[in-house]
């Protein structure tokens, strides 16, 4: 082995080197990107099943008026009351607690958990594509989840169950996330820009040793 040969085989074991070190910063840069991606993701469906828990509660206690109301009218009906608070004066043990009250309770920690996702939505930067899916449409739920004052049954089951749907979706997501990185970072352009430049030099070095 002569000493141009020597010296090719030196430089290709340092470029060798220095294209690999690239590389391997460039795969964690793609998972570090991709995790903050995941963490930021995590963080809207955390504050949206909130929201949700928030909702079902609030259909509850809807409920439990509704069924009061029924029986008050009823009793009202039968025992011909003149209006239907003698209703409640007659029932006082049971220590009535405004449902009004209690729906501005929950819907006020409801609107706190979409605030909370609003300010994520602000610095948040989705890429990967199926994941971009669930969170466009975790933001449309956002946009349909109405004020106090327009809650009712039917938008309460529509949003409670939009929000199970992506709940459910982005859990069968989690489990191909390896899957979607390898994929990642396969197709990153920067990845095939640098195994081309690996490729061409251990081309140019051999072609140089040969001649």
């Amino acid at each position: 082995m002569d000493m141009e040969e020597i010296i090719n085989n030196l430089l290709l074991g340092i470029i060798s080197g220095i294209i690999s070190g690239i590389l391997v910063s460039r795969i964690f840069l793609i998972q570090a990107e991709y995790q903050n991606q995941i963490d930021g993701f995590e963080n809207i469906i955390k504050a949206l099943s909130s929201a949700r828990m928030s909702m079902e509660m609030c259909r509850a206690v809807l409920e439990l008026k509704y069924d009061t109301s029924s029986k008050a009218q009823k009793e009202a009906k039968d025992k011909k009351y003149n209006n239907i608070e003698q209703y409640y004066v007659n029932h006082a043990e049971e220590d009535w607690i405004s449902a009004s009250d209690v729906m501005n309770v929950i819907t006020g920690h409801m609107d706190d958990y979409i605030e909370r996702i609003r300010n994520i939505n602000v610095v948040l930067d989705i890429k990967e594509n199926e994941l971009k899916g669930l969170y466009n449409r975790a933001i449309s739920v956002l946009s349909k989840v109405e004020k106090p004052k327009d809650i009712d049954f039917a938008k309460i089951k529509d949003n409670i169950s939009m929000i199970k749907q992506i709940e459910s979706d982005y859990e069968e997501y989690k489990k191909r996330i390896g899957s979607k990185l390898f994929k990642m970072i396969l197709e990153d352009k920067v990845m095939l820009l640098i195994l081309a430049v690996f490729v061409i030099v251990i081309i140019t070095c051999v072609v140089i040793n040969i001649l």
